[in-house]
């Protein structure tokens, strides 16, 4: 089972890429629509749920409703606040997509009995269940990585010179970590000789964004 769960899951992906490539959208668009089967949701809780800053998470969310696929609305409990809704025709346009791939399982499970098809249910809502815990697990990591090394800025460095929020930066030693514009930046602390001598001292350059 251990064994199996990555190639489970890395089929998914592969599948998903196929049926991006198919609408002419980006995978992270694909995922956007997916997540809004469930219903209207904020943009930053999508955001949230797919990685993504503020800032791409708007970029998508133009590209979306640029080609009807969702729109965006005033929340109805807070007008302060935007609400992201998945047009009709465009979960009909993604959804048929996955038709053939719906049919396929059916073909498959013929023949299997009640209590199976169940197990096969549970197991699928399980699996999903297991890697949204996983997704948050790994980016909860980086974030702690990326506030450790956050920490450990010298004093005469302000705060406000760093100017985004944590984002993926390279691989190093095999772990994902985060960093900051700060680390990379032009900003005035970014070239200053004070500056690039502390981090070449303190910063690996392999985690450079």
């Amino acid at each position: 089972m251990a064994a199996e769960a990555p190639a489970h899951a890395a089929a998914a992906v592969r599948l998903n890429i196929a049926v991006a490539n198919q609408l002419g959208l980006p995978l992270t668009d694909v995922q956007c629509i997916g997540l809004l089967t469930d219903g209207p949701a904020a943009p930053t809780r999508l955001a949230e749920r797919l990685g993504l800053t503020t800032g791409a998470m708007t970029k998508v969310l133009d590209r979306l409703e640029r080609g009807g696929y969702v729109h965006r609305s005033d929340d109805p409990a807070d007008r302060r606040r935007i609400v992201v809704t998945a047009s009709a025709e465009g979960l009909a346009e993604v959804g048929r997509h996955y038709v053939p791939i719906g049919e396929a399982f059916a073909r498959r499970f013929v023949g299997y009995t009640d209590d199976e098809l169940r197990t096969v249910l549970k197991f699928m809502r399980d699996s999903r269940e297991v890697s949204e815990a996983e997704i948050d697990r790994i980016r909860g990591a980086a974030l702690s990585i990326w506030a450790a090394h956050n920490s450990a800025l010298p004093r005469w460095i302000s705060a406000s010179a760093c100017r985004s929020s944590p984002r993926p930066g390279r691989v190093a030693s095999g772990v994902s970590v985060m960093s900051c514009n700060l680390c990379a930046s032009s900003a005035t602390a970014g070239r200053s000789p004070r500056w690039r001598a502390w981090r070449s001292r303190a910063i690996p350059r392999s985690s450079w964004a």
